[in-house]
């Protein structure tokens, strides 16, 4: 049983203020490539301010990408709206909170008050995040599904994400995670009818377990047939392809070399294969980044000093 516990558990919905496209504009630079975080699998991410308030802006776009077909815009923006303003989810730690959307024209957009550091896979590469913020970052993530897992009363079923990706993950100046994206989210108050237009829809490449890919999986949950935790497992395998990420340092691309392309699963079983035939050995392989283990002695020795003078790290 989960326990954590969300500060605005108990109260009601928070309002949101609609802003309008030149509003979103100006609070981007024009949507300005300095200003851009990155790619989302159904749009873009900007740093913003409105006010003097730092803020994340998240625009949704309408195209086709990688047998991926983007359509019922509409419908997500409105279920994340629905999603963060109910008293459940309020004020969850590593949920975005938003404090307004757009919803003009062909412009479908999402304020959310955070003042970003990057996202998760931008940073998972960087020399300069570390393996105790990485190590964070697991911790309240794991917290997290497992909070958006826990059953909840009928005739409603446990959160499903769907689509775990480290492009939809924001950290804050504190490297905390929140989670930006819930367009392919089901279970709660997503009602059946509305979860049957994500029918056809698959995680990003690289974070996609293709065992588990099939679409009527969706339907099935929904109709509360998940038989044998299915759907729940899509996101624990997203969860651990994540892991992987930060501990390897590398992010899935299909950019590049295809001998310079990275799906973690398939990256790990191959480090390893690799490793046994070189060695010959079945134990000691370790699929963390070299960088991060000379991270882990250090914390390793400044822990046993600081246990020596009665403190611990």
């Amino acid at each position: 049983m989960c326990n954590r516990t969300i500060k605005g558990s108990g109260q009601s919905q928070a309002r949101v203020k609609g802003f309008s496209s030149k509003a979103l504009i100006k609070a981007t630079d024009s949507f300005s490539e300095e200003n851009l975080i990155g790619k989302y699998q159904f749009g873009k991410v900007f740093r913003g301010e409105i006010k003097g308030q730092k803020v994340t802006v998240k625009i949704w776009e309408t195209i086709v990408d990688k047998g991926v077909h983007r359509f019922g815009n509409e419908d997500r923006l409105r279920d994340e709206i629905s999603l963060l303003q109910h008293p459940r989810l309020l004020g969850d730690p590593n949920l975005v909170k938003m404090i307004g959307y757009c919803f003009e024209g062909e412009t479908l957009g999402a304020v959310y008050d955070l003042d970003p550091q990057d996202s998760l896979h931008n940073l998972a590469p960087k020399d300069e995040f570390n393996w105790l913020q990485r190590m964070k970052v697991i911790y309240e993530l794991a917290n997290l599904l497992e909070f958006l897992h826990t059953p909840i009363p009928a005739p409603h079923v446990p959160y499903r994400v769907g689509n775990i990706d480290a492009a939809h993950i924001i950290l804050d100046k504190e490297y905390s995670p929140k989670l930006a994206d819930f367009g392919m989210t089901v279970g709660g108050i997503i009602l059946s009818p509305r979860a049957l237009r994500m029918r056809i829809l698959r995680e990003r490449f690289g974070y996609m377990d293709t065992s588990r890919a099939m679409p009527w999986e969706r339907r099935n949950y929904m109709g509360g047939k998940d038989k044998g935790g299915v759907f729940e497992g899509r996101d624990i395998f997203g969860f651990g392809c994540i892991l992987l990420c930060l501990i390897h340092k590398r992010v899935p691309t299909l950019d590049g070399a295809e001998d310079d392309r990275f799906v973690p699963d398939y990256a790990a079983q191959d480090a390893y294969e690799e490793y046994y035939e070189e060695t010959g050995i079945l134990n000691g392989f370790s699929f963390v980044h070299k960088s991060l283990e000379r991270n882990m002695v250090s914390l390793r020795k400044m822990d046993w000093n600081l246990r020596s003078w009665g403190w611990s790290v």
